[in-house]
């Protein structure tokens, strides 16, 4: 039997994540994948919710692809729970879901193929301004909890941060 703090846990996090989801089909990917990122290192997260915001980062461009292997290796493991238990409309929908993680890790893996040919073509000091760009950037969407980020620094002629 489920707590009541359990109970009301789930119903928090199953409020997060589809807020989580809501943000990415309004535009507002970035907040969306944040929120999610969030959502992963919750502690008690249930297998359902971790696989549902991986899937939802495989779309990100932060380890789509780890997200996406979580997402696919997750859905199985509740598809096989659910096997297990005889629950025959929950194995069809895990099955469902697991289809979508897979089609979606193929198209992240598709796109890191394509990032990792850009990068070959690349001197190494436009690939190292690349990462700290990409990196920079990622700082600035997650912030700091003193309002941080690095938006006031950036990017020199040598390829190093400058402010």
């Amino acid at each position: 039997m489920t707590s009541p703090t359990q109970s009301n846990f789930n119903l928090a996090i199953k409020a997060r994540c589809e807020a989580a989801w809501q943000k990415c089909r309004e535009g507002d990917e970035e907040t969306g994948w944040r929120m999610a990122r969030r959502i992963l290192l919750e502690s008690r997260l249930g297998d359902f919710h971790r696989a549902n915001m991986n899937l939802l980062l495989t779309k990100s461009d932060d380890h789509a692809v780890e997200h996406g292997q979580e997402a696919v290796a997750t859905y199985k493991r509740l598809i096989e729970s659910a096997v297990l238990d005889h629950h025959g409309d929950l194995v069809a929908f895990f099955e469902k879901m697991h289809d979508q993680a897979h089609r979606w890790l193929k198209k992240a893996q598709e796109h890191e193929d394509e990032e990792k040919r850009r990068l070959r073509g690349m001197p190494d000091s436009q690939i190292q301004t690349a990462i700290i760009k990409d990196a920079m950037k990622q700082c600035d969407e997650e912030g700091d909890e003193e309002g941080g980020g690095l938006s006031r620094m950036s990017i020199g002629e040598q390829g190093g941060p400058s402010g």
